[in-house]
């Protein structure tokens, strides 16, 4: 029975025995078979990678739960891109790292290139230099070339030889830098680029310009400059054609796709190929181009006219000579192709008729330096021309010129000879007429009428008849360098404060010794003499009003009688008492009482007595000699005429008509000389004594070889 269990608990166990041997065997079948799967699926994976990445230098190779990548790498780069890559692909799988890299070559260098970034911050160093780069000798170079308050070196190096063009290139890079302050330059063996920001199109430019003049010739250069466009208000065109020449006087585009637009429509309608047009921000409309060369195009159609644009508003005048038919078809055909916010305003000019009365030209001349002109001229040509002379001679000008063909030939060169006589006035008046010339004015040169005869003989030679009225003002000289009347009071009183005068007790005797004091008096009122100054007496407020106010007039007189005794001029000083009434110290101290009593002067009129102009009221007349310099006029030749009765009267001092040569020397005496326009009010600068012939007796001039030039 015991051995029956015996047997019976044997069996028993040598069949869990056999079981768990036979579970045993089934885990690690199937342990196998999953390291296998994953071994099949990371080399799977690895080579996945090596295909997508064009690494066909490496091998790999499963090992159990790692990959081992065994090749050699073209360089360390390749290398680490790889692993990277790996490890991404394959996750938790370890990679072993059985990788070479290709010995590189001693002596191919890496490719240097140095990028210096410039504003308004500093300076940045940012690329790959020699290691035999001075690194601290650069930025300190860089610090004292610009100014830049930092310079920071983000450089790397190598230690490999640079190579031929590496050092001009970056020495001339940093030449570079110092001109541009917005910019980056990068630097290469043998090239530069520069890409940088100028303040306006002339910084650009003049950068420009100055980058490729110290560039060396070994040097490959590329330049990218830009610049802010200005800021252009208004945004306006003038476009002129008349007497078959044209031209743009006035042109903002905002684009160059406008600009050449608007050039290529100027150059059909008669401008040349010099024409010039401004880029600019600011235009009021995107068709701003579209526009003005629509406009211009009319303009051309019709053979003359003046077009203005001011943002949207369009204006076009048409002279008297255009078709009527012509300027009202063009005009409608521009007006029907304007966008919305654009108007425009046309006008077709009638054509002149001639003023009625005899030849006559003003022109009148104030002390502020302002001109006003009224007369006729011959010719449309000379309307400009004497407008223009009349503002480069007198100053900015009111009124004009008008055009009136009957006019007596010879009379534009008249006229120009009046206005430069009046040149050397301050201050005058002049009348052309068919008699003479007259001259009335006022000037701060003594030879003013010699000069002014000197101008009209050299322009329109012997036999003209002229009458001058021409006074000499020497507050106007600019040689004698008067001082005016604040300055004489100022003097007079800076003498006054710092010399001192006493007076007796309660008195008007002056005590002490003043011939110092009156003296210096004497020396500032020689040049004073001629304004109304007044003595101002002032007391302290000790003692009764009415006592003070006598008292400080008493003092005043006795200052102008004690003047008069030293030999100064008084005849226009005047004498006032103020008593206490205009103190400039507190009262209620001795220092203060003390300064309260005191002798001022005070300017009454800012101008000199009006009867110190030396010459005013001598008339001088007569008719100009034969100048040296200038050729007699040929006798006049009467204009042919179809019926005799319809000719018209012509004076006996008629000249020929100006030469081409004599306008074109007009013109260029214009160009020489300050333009001002209508709306200048900046005062002129007066010309020199020489500019004008010199000297010369009543009724006669002896002028210099270079007069009037």
């Amino acid at each position: 029975m015991a051995e029956s269990r015996r047997r019976s608990s044997f069996a028993a166990g040598l069949a869990r025995l056999c079981a768990l041997g036979a579970a045993g065997a089934a885990a690690w079948f199937g342990a196998g078979l999953i390291a296998d799967e994953i071994e099949t699926r990371s080399e799977v994976a690895a080579r996945r990678v090596l295909l997508d990445g064009g690494y066909d230098w490496a091998v790999p190779r499963s090992d159990g739960l790692r990959v081992v990548l065994r090749g050699t790498a073209p360089d360390e780069v390749s290398r680490f891109r790889l692993l990277s890559a790996m490890g991404q692909a394959l996750g938790p799988v370890g990679v072993v790292d059985q990788l070479r890299v290709a010995p590189r070559e001693m002596f191919t260098p890496p490719d240097y290139e140095l990028e210096i970034l410039r504003n308004d911050d500093g300076l940045s160093l940012i690329g790959l230099v020699p290691s035999r780069t001075d690194r601290a000798g650069l930025t300190r170079l860089l610090r004292e070339a610009t100014g830049a308050a930092q310079v920071t070196d983000l450089m790397s190096a190598a230690a490999y030889p640079p190579p031929e063009g590496w050092q001009p290139a970056l020495e001339y890079g940093l030449r570079a830098a110092a001109f541009a302050p917005r910019a980056t330059i990068s630097v290469a063996p043998g090239r530069v680029s520069v890409r940088a920001v100028a303040d306006d199109p002339e910084g650009k430019d003049r950068l420009e310009a100055d980058l490729r003049r110290i560039a060396p010739e070994t040097i490959a250069l590329e330049t990218d400059i830009t610049a802010p466009l200005p800021v252009i208000s208004p945004f306006a065109l003038r476009f002129v054609r008349a007497e078959g020449t044209a031209g743009l006087e006035n042109c903002a585009a905002g684009s160059e796709a406008e600009r050449d637009a608007i050039l290529t429509a100027a150059q059909a309608a008669g401008a040349g190929e010099n024409a010039v047009c401004q880029l600019g921000i600011g235009a009021p409309s995107p068709e701003w181009g579209e526009v003005a060369a629509k406009a211009i195009a009319a303009v051309g159609a019709m053979g003359a006219g003046t077009l203005d644009i001011s943002d949207r508003a369009i204006s076009l005048i048409a002279p008297a000579e255009v078709d009527p038919d012509l300027y009202a078809r063009e005009t409608e055909r521009l007006e029907a192709d304007l966008p919305a916010p654009f108007t425009l305003s046309t006008e077709r000019e009638q054509a002149i008729a001639a003023p009625a009365g005899p030849p006559l030209f003003v022109a009148m001349l104030d002390h502020h330096g302002h001109a006003e002109i009224a007369g006729r001229v011959g010719s449309a040509e000379m309307v400009g021309v004497i407008e223009n002379l009349a503002r480069a001679r007198l100053g900015p000008i009111e009124g004009g010129v008008e055009l009136d063909p009957t006019m007596p030939q010879g009379w534009s060169v008249r006229v120009i000879a009046g206005l430069e006589a009046m040149t050397p006035l301050d201050e005058g008046e002049m009348e052309i007429s068919e008699g003479r010339i007259a001259i009335d004015g006022v000037s701060g040169d003594a030879f003013a009428a010699d000069r002014a005869i000197a101008a009209i003989a050299r322009r329109l030679g012997e036999g003209v008849e002229y009458a001058l009225r021409i006074g000499y003002d020497k507050y106007l000289d600019p040689t004698l360098e008067l001082a005016s009347g604040p300055e004489c009071v100022d003097q007079l009183n800076v003498v006054m404060a710092e010399t001192g005068i006493g007076f007796g007790p309660a008195g008007a005797v002056i005590e002490g010794d003043t011939e110092a004091l009156f003296d210096a008096l004497g020396d500032i009122m020689a040049g004073c003499t001629d304004y109304r100054i007044e003595v101002a007496g002032h007391t302290d407020a000790q003692g009764r009003d009415e006592t003070n106010l006598a008292l400080s007039r008493d003092r005043a007189e006795a200052v102008i009688e004690r003047m008069d005794a030293a030999g100064i001029d008084t005849r226009h000083l005047s004498a006032e008492g103020y008593g206490a009434a205009r103190p400039i110290e507190s009262n209620d101290t001795p220092e203060g009482r003390e300064a309260n009593r005191r002798i001022e002067f005070e300017l009454l009129s800012p101008e000199p007595v009006a009867d110190q102009i030396a010459l005013r009221g001598i008339l001088r007349t007569g008719a100009t000699p034969a100048p040296e310099d200038a050729p007699v006029p040929p006798d006049p030749v009467p204009a042919p005429a179809e019926d005799p009765e319809d000719a018209a009267p012509r004076p006996d001092w008629a000249e020929p008509e100006m030469t081409e040569a004599e306008i074109d020397e007009i013109i260029a005496q214009m160009e020489a000389l300050v333009i001002h326009t209508p709306d200048d009010t900046t005062p002129r600068p007066r010309l020199r004594p020489d500019d004008l012939a010199g000297n010369g007796a009543d009724g006669a001039a002896a002028p210099d070889e270079e007069a009037d030039e």
